[in-house]
């Protein structure tokens, strides 16, 4: 992905202020010197600099393509547990540890170590993007009567095998 089209459509996509003047100004000028101006040229004439106007980009485009890696791993995850069923079904090496898988995640065994569960994330509430105190906490900080809760925000929160919300200590 790249190049000036890409570049115009995110700008169009973020629909931040800085985005918006920029894509004023490019759309006000003849194709020829669409064509031809630089990225710092036009920065100039709408009094931004680069890098703000980029940066006014980023949350749209990490949630964008964020969506899109869930989607590709949810379409994959029927050929993917085939693969697993049929290695399972085999004599390899690693039959043992397909089968082990299997009964894990039919509920039969219990798993080992953590999993990270609810693999979406709130860009601004992760911390990403603002440097603000009270815009992220972590698993750590939040509780509930002595007892730890999940985060308000949507960061991926650890659990253990037995679905047990894991605290790291601070």
């Amino acid at each position: 992905m790249g190049g000036r089209a890409a570049f115009i459509d995110a700008a169009a996509q973020a629909g931040t202020e800085d985005a918006r003047t920029f894509l004023t100004l490019y759309r006000s000028l003849p194709a020829a010197e669409q064509r031809a101006i630089t990225l710092q040229d036009l920065c100039l004439r709408c009094d931004l600099k680069a890098t703000d106007l980029v940066g006014s980009m980023m949350g749209s485009l990490i949630i964008q393509q964020n969506n899109y890696a869930l989607i590709k791993s949810a379409m994959a995850r029927p050929d993917i547990m085939d693969a697993n069923i049929n290695l399972a079904l085999g004599d390899s090496d690693l039959a043992l540890e397909a089968q082990k898988l299997q009964f894990q995640i039919a509920g039969f065994i219990k798993g080992e170590g953590k999993q990270i569960v609810n693999l979406t994330q709130n860009v601004q509430g992760t911390g990403i993007l603002s440097f603000e105190d009270d815009s992220h906490q972590s698993t750590a900080s939040v509780k509930a009567e002595g007892k730890p809760v999940a985060p308000s925000t949507s960061e991926p929160t650890p659990f253990d095998a037995d679905g047990e919300l894991v605290v790291q200590p601070s």
